[in-house]
């Protein structure tokens, strides 16, 4: 595997901070005598980035013996990355990483070369230090709770004392402290906003998954998250993930390993033995039937196991310098809803992250039910709007009503009084009568169709690609739609195909009601396409059938419908929906589409797909009468 891009740009820091770390520079050279010295902060455990620099006011000064060029590399937002193999020589670097895996607390070099290495050349440095007048170099990693958070660079003319070097670490200290205490303010501000974020997003379950990955990797700084959700009590499917690489990256390692994060792959279930190995089954299921609060494992292999092999795994995690994973079950009331896992490339996570992750899968676990109950609800919402479309018609309706009366009663009263009128206001009246009988014949349309809201009169000529295109949108609020383009994929993976003929005639029909009865459709494939173990696929088709008449099939390689349900599906209150759903949408959808003296019709295979076919007549008629 290639060598892991990672993002370039350097964290910035706080204007407090800054100061304490210049601060703390120019102590170690004015108080201890010592000719420069430097101070790094260490980011997301990739690279030192020097943040603050001082040198003594007096003798010969660094400056003067350094080139504009070189002091760009030495001084403040230089990068020293540690995964680089062109640093592994590098004084800094080793002071780190130390030896077997511990962090050095000292390391002293009398070669100024050792600590400037590969930035600039073994030459360069020698004169540097020979015009400088440096005897020694000296790096202390901060360490803090085992962690490293940087390192103070100094540099002496003369060889370092003990005496120094304990002085040099109390600055250490002093300035670990301070990079720690402004990693959490920015910690809790990260939090904060995803917080925030989540409560902007809870009507969208995977915006709000989304939302909970991103903000770990790009607001709290780790390398990877991702997020499983509890379906069905057994099954923990990967919804989400997001990581700090670039997406050729994942991509490469992705086809490497056999398996895509999002897919019918990316999934473990608590009930099948071969999994009970597996980090996510393991905290979920806990001790005694009890969830774990969180799991922390060495190797990424235990997260993805038995999906991916352990070899290939540890591949993945060497490639991508990744040092723990985490393991966070997410609770509401008591009941788990899901996983959230989060990958560092630091040794350790301590007890202070911890802490802040099950805060955060605590929110996680809200925002995601919040999502749920609004989803559960969404159809019951609809069937409000549409009923209030429907009382709305009907008022605008019985306020035209009044209209048309009372123009034929301003006629009634002018008939009442046509003995006092001259000849010349009564043959006026007489011929203005044509008009009284259109306003009756109104007045009749109106009653005739109040009964049938469907039939309301309307202006709206519309044009059925439209109302397929707004329906996609309601469903795929994050998916680009050009209706010229062949297929489709969404943000939910399925590649939804087009086939729409242009120039279509118009329905006359409310546009509102027209696209809500097709989005119905579209998303009950959409819900059936759920549980399949193949890529999910839907058709839309349009077309004219004859000048009477245009068509609308919606078809999908769904799981399909059983025989002896394929019959009830258009029946008032009956769902296979358990726990959600009133039975209502494809009754009102079929009720509307007869309304307008069409036909919905349904054939399905199991196994194989579903095929809805709606047909529309170009001028709106009223269906057939029971009689007929």
């Amino acid at each position: 595997m290639a060598q892991a891009s990672r993002q370039t740009s350097i964290p910035s820091i706080s204007p407090k901070l800054q100061d304490v770390l210049e601060q703390i520079a120019n102590d170690v050279v004015n108080h201890m005598g010592c000719v420069g010295a430097m101070v790094a902060t260490l980011e997301q455990g990739l690279a030192l980035v020097v943040r603050a620099y001082a040198n003594a006011t007096d003798g010969m000064q660094i400056e003067k013996a350094l080139t504009l060029r070189e002091l760009g590399k030495l001084g403040p937002g230089a990068v020293l990355p540690l995964q680089d193999p062109s640093f592994a020589d590098n004084l800094a670097v080793r002071a780190v990483f130390g030896e077997n895996g511990r962090t050095a607390p000292y390391l002293i070099a009398d070669d100024l070369a050792e600590l400037f290495s590969p930035l600039i050349s073994r030459t360069d440095a020698q004169q540097l230090q020979q015009r400088s007048d440096i005897h020694q170099a000296v790096v202390l990693p901060f360490l803090l709770n085992g962690e490293v958070v940087g390192s103070l660079v100094a540099a002496v003319s003369q060889r370092l004392t003990d005496r120094q070097l304990n002085i040099l670490s109390a600055f250490g200290r002093q300035a670990a402290v301070a990079i720690q205490n402004q990693r959490r303010l920015e910690a809790m501000q990260a939090l904060e906003h995803i917080v925030l974020r989540l409560q902007a997003r809870m009507t969208d379950e995977e915006a709000t998954l989304q939302t909970i990955v991103e903000g770990v990797v790009h607001g709290l700084g780790y390398a990877g998250a991702m997020v499983a959700t509890l379906e069905n009590g057994r099954a923990l499917p990967v919804r989400a993930y997001a990581v700090d690489v670039a997406p050729e990256t994942i991509t490469a390692v992705e086809e490497a390993v056999g398996i895509r994060l999002l897919s019918e792959q990316a999934v473990v279930y608590l009930d099948d033995p071969q999994y009970q190995d597996n980090l996510s089954v393991r905290a979920v299921a806990g001790l005694n039937g009890r969830p774990e609060k969180y799991l922390v494992s060495a190797h990424l292999g235990d997260l993805f196991y038995p999906l991916v092999s352990l070899d290939l795994a540890d591949q993945a995690q060497q490639l991508l310098g990744i040092k723990q994973v985490i393991a966070v079950p997410f609770f509401q009331a008591d009941e788990i809803v899901g996983n959230l896992f989060v990958t560092s490339r630091k040794a350790l996570f301590s007890d202070w992250e911890i802490s802040l992750l099950t805060a955060l899968g605590q929110h996680a676990a809200a925002g995601l039910k919040n999502a749920r109950l609004y989803r559960e609800m969404s159809e019951q919402r609809r069937i409000a709007q549409t009923f209030g479309r429907m009382a709305f018609s009907t008022v605008a309706s019985a306020h035209s009503l009044r209209n048309h009366v009372g123009n034929i009663s301003g006629y009634m009263q002018l008939l009442q009084m046509l003995p006092q009128l001259s000849a010349e206001r009564r043959d006026f009246i007489f011929r203005e009568l044509p008009i009284v009988t259109e306003e009756i014949a109104k007045i009749v349309n109106i009653l005739d169709n109040l009964n049938e809201p469907w039939q309301q009169a309307t202006t709206d000529m519309v044009n059925v690609n439209d109302s397929l295109s707004r329906a996609l949108v309601e469903i795929f609020p994050r998916t680009p739609l050009f209706r010229n383009q062949p297929k489709i994929v969404t943000e939910t993976k399925i590649t939804v195909h087009l086939d729409l003929v242009e120039s279509l005639p118009l329905i006359k029909t409310s546009k509102d009601m027209l696209a809500e009865a097709l989005r119905i459709i579209i998303k009950n494939a959409v819900e059936a396409l759920a549980g399949v173990d193949r890529s999910p696929q839907i058709w839309l088709k349009t077309r004219q059938i004859s000048d009477q008449s245009v068509e609308v099939c919606i078809r999908d390689n769904g799981p399909g419908i059983p025989k002896e349900n394929l019959g009830r599906i258009f029946e008032m209150g009956w769902t296979t929906k358990k726990g959600s759903g009133m039975g209502f949408g494809l009754f009102w959808t079929r009720d509307f589409v007869d309304g307008l003296g069409g036909k919905l019709t349904v054939t399905s295979t199991v196994d194989q797909g579903t095929t809805f076919v709606v047909t529309l007549p170009v001028t709106a008629v009223p269906p057939p009468s029971p009689t007929e």
